[in-house]
């Protein structure tokens, strides 16, 4: 999986142009010669997730009830098939949060939308009956000391309180609470500290709405006090030790040329 790439002005560098014109992705040796910042997710991908890795044994499990070894020409076709079936639902809901994230911000009619879109501005009107003040949307948030980078749904003042909110879309089941993740909460104390990095730990606020896929209309807001925050900023700041050890790469330094 491509990793998603910042310059240190944040300004996106995910991609860039080959000589024959076609787009490929950033890649490892290109940040360490331009001193490119990760992005909050690509850190993030570093922490085991039981929930992710159970979702794409399922996935794999399914794909191969599909199709059968027989129906190929050779072993390597079938395994190519199986990938790419599994892969596909994955590819499609980050299509679909894609696409959600640009009728919220632009207002735009996209298919399939509409109800997401009218439920998640009815919990932000409630949201700001409750003090909660919009300061900046689609805010892309810069960390150097830190060496990482972000963008984010809604940066906020509630109570005197900065905050950082973020939508996600998700499926639900009647019935049962919204399944929490740490990565969530994590990347919400990142965005934080990017944005407030003078806050002191008490002096900061998160929140979470979760828009259902499956369940039209259901909209989860979850808070997350300064002590979440503070555990889950320390989660975030384990993954990013890992990343760069991993990598060899430390985008905390500038580069010299």
């Amino acid at each position: 999986m491509s990793e998603h790439w910042y310059t240190r002005d944040g300004k996106s560098s995910h991609t860039r142009l080959t000589k024959k014109g076609t787009e490929r992705a950033t890649t490892l040796r290109d940040a360490r010669v331009e001193g490119l910042l990760p992005s909050v997710s690509s850190i993030l991908n570093e922490a085991h997730s039981p929930e992710l890795e159970r979702y794409k044994q399922s996935r794999l499990l399914d794909a191969c009830l599909k199709f059968t070894p027989d129906a190929f020409s050779t072993t390597e076709e079938w395994k190519k098939a199986i990938r790419e079936e599994a892969d596909r639902e994955m590819v499609e809901a980050q299509q679909f949060g894609t696409a959600f994230h640009k009728a919220m911000e632009t207002g735009e009619q996209i298919d399939g939308m509409d109800v997401l879109v009218a439920s998640t501005k009815g919990a932000m009107d409630k949201l700001a009956l409750d003090g909660l003040e919009i300061i900046e949307q689609e805010v892309v948030l810069v960390s150097k000391d830190m060496g990482y980078a972000g963008t984010t749904d809604v940066r906020y003042i509630r109570n005197a309180r900065n905050g950082i909110l973020d939508f996600k879309t998700t499926k639900t089941t009647a019935g049962e609470p919204v399944l929490l993740k740490m990565s969530h909460k994590a990347q919400i104390a990142a965005y934080h500290h990017a944005a407030f990095p003078w806050l002191n730990p008490w002096e900061r606020e998160g929140i979470n709405v979760y828009v259902s896929k499956t369940e039209p209309g259901r909209v989860d807001v979850v808070k997350y006090t300064a002590e979440e925050l503070e555990i889950a900023w320390q989660w975030f700041d384990a993954c990013a030790r890992l990343w760069r050890i991993r990598r060899g790469y430390d985008p905390r330094k500038e580069v010299v040329s």
